[in-house]
């Protein structure tokens, strides 16, 4: 792996070594180079991607956080009839998580013994279409220091649906850190997946096939909610496009002066048309040469290049 950075400073390099007087690219050419790059970097990455997927290695942790609510055995919901639905807690809980289809009205209630009276922590007005579920998750603040007991009451006045429904205890510091409450957890991947080759532990050991669930052609990985442990994820994909230089190109180290050729050449279009040549010649050379392993048709190159600057 390696940056956009990385592919920048490579082509400079070589654009420094062919140049006439062997002095490097002045402060004010560069900017101007800095600014075309990430676009001609994505444009390479794209033509590349035509012949191979990228083989990418993704560290991912999944954290256990314990339902407090009692009586609720799976993963399960309820459906309002006539009077209001309570879940109750044992211990002063500290952030949920549920979901709703419908309209009802949501709050988070903490009982005082000293006072001998429930306060409310948390309401939640939800405003919902029927037929689909909206997920809410938060964290309760200024919380009593004598709460014992923790109560989530859904009312409403027409037909809902609730599901999912859990109370913490566990403290976080941000609201991304709570947990869905949900049995398979969607592991979520920064490029497009292709195929997932392989789930492993830190000591690459296989974890157990019990812990998670590899669907829609072996595209989507799921991990099941009392599951704990840092893992890696092997799998087949497309490099994203690029935003900024310090963006990762997943691919290996091979294909870093390869794309820096490619930068080369169509940053030096009106400035130096033997030079930007020799860097197309070097592309096509290393390219060609890079996917001659490759099992699959080889990218055309003829009328590969198209000056559009």
């Amino acid at each position: 792996m390696f940056t956009a950075q990385d592919v920048y400073s490579t082509a400079m390099s070589f654009m420094d070594e062919k140049s006439v007087n062997g002095i490097a690219i002045p402060d004010s050419e560069q900017l101007d180079y800095r600014m075309k790059a990430i676009d001609l970097i994505n444009t390479s990455i794209e033509e590349i991607s035509e012949t191979i997927n990228v083989n990418i290695s993704k560290k991912y942790s999944r954290r256990y956080f314990p339902n407090t609510i009692e009586k609720v055995t799976g993963f399960e919901g309820a459906v309002h009839e006539i009077k209001d639905i309570e879940y109750l807690a044992n211990n002063k809980s500290t952030s949920y998580y549920f979901e709703v289809d419908g309209d009802a009205t949501v709050r988070i209630e903490i009982y005082n013994p000293v006072l001998e009276s429930w306060r409310t922590a948390k309401t939640i007005t939800v405003e919902g279409v029927n037929g689909e579920y909206k997920s809410f998750k938060g964290i309760l603040e200024n919380l009593p220091e004598d709460g014992e007991l923790t109560r989530i009451i859904f009312s409403g006045e027409y037909y809902y649906r609730i599901g999912n429904v859990a109370l913490y205890n566990k403290r976080v510091k941000e609201e991304v850190d709570i947990p869905e409450f949900k049995e398979w957890i969607e592991v979520e991947f920064e490029n497009k997946v292709v195929s997932i080759d392989s789930i492993s532990d830190l000591n690459r050991k296989p974890i157990g096939e019990s812990n998670y669930r590899i669907e829609d052609n072996q595209t989507k990985v799921y991990l099941h909610y009392e599951y704990e442990d840092t893992i890696i994820i092997n799998y087949s994909g497309f490099q994203n496009s690029l935003v900024s230089f310090d963006d990762v190109i997943h691919f290996d180290d091979r294909w870093k002066p390869i794309l820096s050729y490619y930068l080369a050449a169509h940053l030096l279009i009106g400035d130096g048309e033997d030079t930007a040549q020799y860097f197309v010649t070097k592309y096509e050379e290393a390219f060609n040469k890079a996917t001659e392993s490759v099992e699959s048709d080889i990218v055309e190159l003829d009328n590969f290049w198209s000056f559009t600057y």
